[in-house]
């Protein structure tokens, strides 16, 4: 019965083994081509990493901070602390997600 699958169940190719590893490597070749991060570029992330923390920190000097100070007391600064405080840590978490490989071989880590 052994025999009878291995021979004629299953009729052997003779380029089957080869066709399929050269769509192997090819398959592996385009992984690793989409490795690379899509979108915004290193530069890009970064320049529009301070831009957003610069507009985080300045989008308050239009309000009137002692009239704030004295309705509500200092403590109107800690969501304001806390949302710009999650606004640069998610951003920085997605910026180095994206780009582990690169950061990786810059500074030389395993």
């Amino acid at each position: 019965m052994e025999d009878i699958i291995k021979n004629d169940f299953i009729p052997p190719s003779p380029g089957c083994e080869e066709l399929v590893m050269s769509r192997i490597y090819q398959e592996a070749e385009t992984v690793e081509i989409s490795d690379a991060p899509a979108g915004f570029s290193f530069r890009s992330w970064v320049i529009i990493g301070f831009f957003l923390l610069f507009s985080l920190s300045s989008s308050f000097f239009g309000f009137n901070f002692s009239e704030i100070a004295s309705e509500e007391g200092l403590s109107f600064l800690l969501p304001v602390g806390i949302t710009i405080g999650l606004v640069v840590s998610c951003y920085g978490a997605v910026f180095i997600g994206s780009h582990l490989k690169e950061l990786t071989n810059r500074f030389g880590l395993r």
